[in-house]
């Protein structure tokens, strides 16, 4: 494989600790090697873990420091920003997934709100507390990422249409077809979303969501020269 060496960091959940360290020994790594990088970062930064603010912080840092970084999108940023944009249908499933941690580190109380306001006093608060740079930067997340041989995307994909068919909630939601899938996909799926006590490897896709914010491992694939190594925390 040509190109800069790939570094896929796993669904990290609020868990800024486990985000720290990881990086440590990714930057080691990289000085190691000596080599061009690129990190690509699979989605869902929100939610569960307690410190999903200090994680965006620290990817908003990441993205201004002149490194090579991809930010895919998760289906918990998505469906977070789906509120905020005024979608107010997917607020109760936002928190049952792990929302008021989110919340809360920003400083917010859901259930402190006017209870006659509702929805839009939360919503009102959620734009004034959180940072726009914070907000810019879940929104300019993409959903899916190529390079040569390899396709980056938060769940998996649709295994009954081609790579150029899917869609971003195909990218963002994948689970049962997308596993139970055994043949090709045009490429190898690197994703994560569906939590894998170990990496799971197959010849046609790599996982690498460990449930860091449960299990304290945060996974990332190194991918160089046609073959991969795990970083873990």
């Amino acid at each position: 494989m040509g190109g800069p060496v790939l570094y896929a960091v796993g669904d990290i959940h609020g868990r800024q600790d486990l985000l720290s360290r990881l990086m440590e020994k990714i930057d080691a790594d990289i000085a190691h090697s000596g080599k061009p990088s690129r990190i690509v970062f699979l989605g869902d930064y929100v939610d569960r873990g307690d410190r999903s603010r200090e994680v965006v912080e620290t990817l908003h840092t990441l993205s201004q420091s002149g490194r090579d970084i991809v930010f895919l999108r998760g289906n918990h940023e998505d469906i977070m920003l789906r509120f905020i944009d005024g979608d107010d249908d997917v607020l109760e499933d936002w928190l049952h997934f792990g929302g008021t941690t989110t919340l809360g580190s920003y400083g917010i109380n859901p259930f402190a709100l006017d209870f006659q306001k509702g929805r839009e006093a939360l919503r009102d608060s959620m734009n004034s507390k959180i940072p726009a740079h914070h907000l810019s930067l879940l929104r300019d997340t993409v959903f899916s990422h190529s390079v040569d041989d390899y396709l980056f995307v938060h769940a998996g994909v649709d295994p009954t249409k081609t790579i150029q068919a899917q869609t971003p909630e195909d990218f963002m939601w994948s689970r049962r077809n997308f596993m139970r899938h055994t043949g090709t996909y045009g490429k190898i799926i690197v994703y994560g979303h569906t939590i894998h006590e170990e990496p799971e490897v197959t010849p046609h896709r790599i996982g690498i969501d460990t449930g860091a914010y449960a299990s304290g491992t945060l996974t990332c694939v190194r991918l160089s020269d046609k073959t991969h190594h795990f970083i873990t925390t």
